[in-house]
């Protein structure tokens, strides 16, 4: 009898200790900020398996986001959804990359809905938006992330290697990742690994809606862990 109430007394105390224990693990979790940049440029209204590679875009970057950890928090960056993709309106569009989606932590809803109004139109300010990036990350503690999704390469003079370059070696811990879909040239693809080695990274590359939908889902159950 005094047996059994021993082991009673144990597994009582162990269940008391288990919520603490758990709690422990969780405060000593260092946060994950992922910046996912995306292309709207006008070449990213072109159709993929009559898909608009915008479209699939968005939807997988939905689908990543939502797989991250509860210490995860996400930040949407946009660029070449302003002026055109001819010359009047390479200034509007090469100077404007918009943060649709602060760093926070995932909703579903608002996510799509920061989405809602951004149509593919303009130019390519990669080099831009990195720098727009790592302003916004630069007083927030944990692990950065930031994952480039383009189908191809700077198109507004800019110098993304610098830019990742000038991302990596400041004091934010930061990994640049470019997510290149159905990027058409051997020329293209070598610049976006330069921009991706540059920032401690790599290219992934996708020709296909169905690739590119794996690779991040394959990416959301990594940073999940």
């Amino acid at each position: 009898m005094k047996k059994g109430f021993a082991l009673l007394s144990t597994f009582t105390m162990l269940l008391s200790l288990a919520p603490a224990a758990f709690a422990a693990e969780d405060a000593g979790k260092e946060d994950v900020n992922v910046a996912v940049v995306l292309d709207a440029s006008g070449s990213m209204a072109q159709k993929i398996d009559g898909e608009k590679k915008f479209d699939i875009a968005k939807e997988s970057v939905n689908d990543f986001a939502d797989l991250l950890s509860s210490n995860a928090n996400v930040m949407l960056n946009v660029f070449g959804h302003k002026g055109n993709n001819k010359l009047s309106g390479k200034a509007e569009s090469c100077g404007t990359t918009e943060t649709v989606y602060d760093l926070q932590p995932f909703s579903t809803g608002a996510f799509q809905a920061s989405l809602s109004g951004i149509k593919p139109t303009g130019w390519s300010p990669i080099a831009k938006s990195l720098y727009d990036v790592k302003d916004q990350l630069s007083d927030k503690d944990g692990k950065n992330y930031v994952y480039i999704v383009t189908d191809g390469e700077e198109t507004c003079g800019g110098d993304p290697v610098q830019a990742a370059k000038d991302l990596r070696q400041s004091n934010i811990k930061t990994i640049i990742n470019i997510v290149g879909l159905d990027v058409k040239t051997t020329k293209e693809k070598a610049k976006l690994q330069k921009v991706a080695k540059a920032g401690g990274g790599q290219l992934i590359e996708a020709d296909t809606p169905s690739e590119f939908k794996e690779v991040w889902k394959e990416e959301g159950v990594k940073l999940s862990k």
